[in-house]
């Protein structure tokens, strides 16, 4: 029996230690090999920093517009960020972004970061004029109509 106990105990032990370097790895894999390997074949264009955006809402009555401060962040074609309204209807409301930058094109989703919130929307935007320019529209859904509506969308670099 005590032959037994001691295989079984080994076994388990092996289990757990197989197990958590498995784990290990994994996590060495996706937060530092991979990131760092995106980032060496990425050749597409650096847009990482702080925008100057304007989102114009053309389906509403009047027509009216949010001005945003857009913080982005690339880690190889990934990209996140924030939306800050500093003026228009969303005033001080922050929304979490988050999408990918392919041939020029950033397509994101964002949700408001106040969990509560039901709005939410995505973004196709274009980067235009050698990389001076975002130009797009976007979709987005809206608590008080309840519908979903669309936008035009520019953003500049901030000075």
């Amino acid at each position: 029996m005590d032959k037994f106990a001691s295989d079984l105990v080994n076994g388990i032990v092996g289990g757990l230690i197989a197990t958590f370097l498995t784990l290990v790895i994994h996590r060495i894999w996706l937060n530092i090999i991979r990131p760092w390997y995106e980032e060496r074949v990425y050749h597409d264009a650096h847009f990482e920093g702080v925008w100057t955006a304007t989102e114009t809402f053309s389906d509403t009555t009047p027509v009216e517009a949010d001005t945003f401060t857009m913080e982005l962040k690339r880690q190889g074609h990934h990209v996140t960020g924030t939306l800050r309204c500093i003026d228009g209807p969303d005033k001080d409301d922050v929304y979490l972004i988050e999408g990918t930058f392919n041939n020029l094109i950033l397509t994101l989703t964002w949700v408001p970061e106040n969990k509560r919130a039901l709005d939410r929307g995505t973004l196709a935007i274009k980067l235009v004029e050698n990389g001076k320019k975002f130009v797009g529209c976007g979709a987005f859904y809206s608590n008080e109509t309840e519908k979903v509506h669309t936008s035009v969308f520019q953003a500049t670099p901030k000075a």
